[in-house]
């Protein structure tokens, strides 16, 4: 082999230490009780978690329905497809993309697998599989949560 060959697979090998390292000085500096576990993400494997909540007008199991269904569900800025009958819930395992919109970007689809769909604690989890898990694996996680004693009241939670 010649020189550039080996230069070439030395810096390859260079830059994936580097990132280790990034990874490894990240994971370092987070604030432990801010991470949350998923169906897939140990809390302890976490690197970081996002997390948002809102309450809505209208009863839990409505949200849920709306949330899983893909003809129904569309923010304009992020909608889940998955590979199954329209008519049913999705499968744990089917195949999908989420897609999102952020202004001034191109929309983006990345290709993600239902790991749990529990309408019963109305929770819905998803986690990307277009990169390895080490590198940028995410999951997320969309849970709604009926708020006691308010009527028709719930709570969205993501992460």
């Amino acid at each position: 082999m010649d020189m550039p060959v080996y230069l070439f697979w030395y810096l390859i090998f260079l830059i994936i230490c580097l990132l280790f390292i990034i990874v490894l000085l990240i994971q370092n500096h987070i604030d432990e009780k801010s991470l949350i576990a998923t169906t897939t993400i140990k809390k302890n494997d976490a690197i970081f978690t996002t997390y948002a909540s809102v309450k809505i007008n209208a009863s839990a199991d409505d949200v849920f329905r709306v949330i899983t269904s893909s003809q129904k569900y569309g923010s304009g800025y992020s909608q889940y497809q998955f590979e199954h009958d329209q008519e049913k819930l999705p499968v744990v395992g089917a195949k999908g993309t989420y897609s999102f919109r952020v202004e001034d970007m191109r929309d983006r689809c990345v290709p993600v697998t239902l790991t749990m769909l529990d309408p019963v604690h109305r929770k819905m989890v998803a986690k990307t599989t277009q990169y390895p898990r080490w590198l940028l694996g995410s999951e997320r996680v969309q849970e709604v949560v009926a708020v006691k004693g308010k009527a028709n009241m719930c709570e969205y939670r993501t992460w």
